[in-house]
Order: C-alpha cells, then sequence, then structure tokens
C-alpha cells in the first residue's frame, strides 16, 4: 500500500504535471485488481504499473459475473461463458498463460481437483477465480479509497459533505486535487 500511495505521489503531487486530476476511483480500482491477483495468481496483472485498464479487463470481469449471475449461476450455463475456456486455460497453465508460477491461491483449488475431481470441477474454480476477483476487488477497493482518505487527510466533513458512495464529489487537499468518482457495482 505503501509503494502504491508513493507511486500516486510521485505522479500526482511531486510530479511536473503536480495540479492533473487524479481519478481516485479508478486507481483504487487497479490497485484492488493487482492486490487479489496477487493473492490469486501470485502475480500482479500490471493496473498500477501502466496506469490503467489492461486489455479491458474491469469491464470483461463485470460483465461475466453478470453473465453468471443472469443465468443463475448454474453448472451447465457457465460452461457456455465466452471467457469460461480461457480462464481454465489460464489457470490449468499459468505459466503458458504468463501469469508466473502456480503458487497463488488457485493453486490449492487445483490441488483439491486434483484429490477430488467429481467435487472440484473446472467450472467450480472458474466460478471461484470471477467471484473472488470481482467482489474482493470492489470490497478491496473502499477499503483502500478509505486508507487514502486516512493518508491524505481529505476530510468530507471539512468540506460540510456527507460520505456518499453514490453521488460524485471534487474533493480538495492542501497539494493536489482529487476526484472521487462513484464505482459502480451491480447489485
Amino acid at each position: 500500500m505503501l509503494q502504491f500511495c508513493e507511486q500516486l505521489e510521485d505522479s500526482f503531487i511531486n510530479a511536473d504535471n503536480a495540479r492533473k486530476m487524479c481519478n481516485l476511483a479508478d486507481w483504487t480500482s487497479y490497485f484492488a485488481w493487482d492486490l487479489l491477483s496477487e493473492i490469486t495468481w501470485s502475480g500482479a496483472m500490471g493496473f498500477t504499473k501502466t496506469g490503467s485498464d489492461i486489455k479491458k479487463m474491469s469491464p470483461i470481469g463485470k460483465f461475466s459475473v453478470m453473465y453468471l449471475r443472469l443465468c443463475h449461476g448454474s453448472q451447465s450455463s457457465s460452461a457456455s461463458n465466452p471467457y469460461r475456456l480461457k480462464t481454465v486455460d489460464a489457470v490449468v497453465d499459468t505459466e503458458k498463460s504468463g501469469l508466473g508460477p502456480k503458487n497463488g491461491h488457485i493453486a490449492s483449488f487445483l490441488e483439491a481437483q486434483k484429490a477430488y475431481p467429481d467435487v472440484v470441477t473446472n467450472d467450480n474454480i472458474v466460478m471461484h477465480i470471477l467471484t473472488n476477483d470481482r467482489f474482493l476487488a470492489t470490497t478491496t477497493l473502499f477499503k483502500v479509497a478509505a486508507m487514502l482518505f486516512r493518508r491524505y487527510n481529505v476530510g468530507l466533513d471539512e468540506l460540510g459533505q456527507e460520505w456518499e458512495l453514490r453521488r460524485h464529489w471534487m474533493v480538495y487537499n492542501d497539494k493536489t486535487r482529487v476526484r472521487i468518482a462513484r464505482y459502480s457495482v451491480p447489485v
């Protein structure tokens, strides 16, 4: 987290473009995706390194989960998900897919699948990946945003405003201009 804060400070406070607007919603989302990727796949996806979404990963993850929710997450419907096969391939052969060695959180599921193939199926693993990456990234995002507010002493009460996640706020501190934008979460 400290390294992430230092990267934001270098990009938006200490740099030549110190008055540039920082979309905190995007940056906290990037950090959350990378953190969960590190835990799940044992390697960051590179969102914070590039400062942008990579290969439309965020919307693809969002819509994959929405698709599964619309289909009630049944075993047969998840097999028809167009992203399912690519995800299974990446899980089974992470080194070939460029995701690094198989020592992340997902490795324990692969070991369980070898021991109990009738109980732990590819569909179970894919559902876990999508649920873990999407929903834990969302809750992590809100926690990271709260930590950033605390670190930079950004107090909405000082501005006479209340914290509400469903609105857009412009928040200022003494060094930089920070935009706190709404992060849409499917309900």
